[in-house]
């Protein structure tokens, strides 16, 4: 599978604790002819162009394995609790605030005392921007299932592993329509591996 080079060369291991991400989104690449033709058309290609995310919030120590049927749940965790509904309130307080400070002229002197960012845990480590490293384009169609799965296959070379052997959790992530397509080509492998 030809690949235009990218900034990542090999796994890396997540330092830290720290996870990263691998995604992908189509690219379009479209040739036109001077004179359009029988024997000289215009040439319209799509490729997938491939990145890397480090995060920056600790993810790893996360445990994949806690989960219940949603019937086994009590029904009072789907109510709000006080806490929540007092959370709830002091948000909607702040996002009016910010609404009429800003589009009401003589509220401009305001500004400076509204919260114009909601802290939380991670605010320090949400203000630095992500580091994102090209991965290149892969010249496979993303439209096919064959494609899709070319891409995968390219993206797994990236997923560290640890000495036993075993991969690091790593989320794979696109838009919409490619977060379908790798759906659809995870079952069209299991299924060829079934027959």
């Amino acid at each position: 599978m030809p690949v235009m080079d990218g900034q990542i060369k090999k796994p890396t291991v997540p330092n830290h604790g720290l996870g990263k991400s691998l995604g992908w989104d189509n690219v379009n690449f479209v040739q036109q002819t001077k004179h359009d033709s029988l024997a000289n058309k215009n040439l319209y290609k799509m490729f997938a162009l491939t990145f890397q995310v480090d995060h920056r919030i600790p993810s790893l120590h996360l445990k994949d394995n806690d989960w219940n049927f949603t019937l086994e749940m009590p029904f009072d965790i789907y109510l709000p609790s006080i806490e929540d509904n007092a959370w709830a309130k002091k948000r909607c307080q702040t996002l009016v605030e910010r609404i009429l400070v800003k589009r009401l002229n003589y509220l401009e002197t305001l500004k400076k005392t509204i919260c114009w960012h909601i802290p939380h845990q991670y605010s320090k480590e949400m203000c630095v921007r992500s580091n994102t490293y090209s991965g290149g384009i892969v010249k496979a169609n993303p439209s096919s299932t064959e494609g899709t799965i070319e891409i995968m296959d390219y993206l797994n070379q990236f997923i560290p592993v640890h000495n036993d052997g075993k991969p690091y959790p790593v989320m794979v992530s696109g838009d919409e329509l490619s977060c379908e397509r790798m759906k659809n080509a995870k079952r069209g492998r299991v299924r060829c591996r079934e027959e």
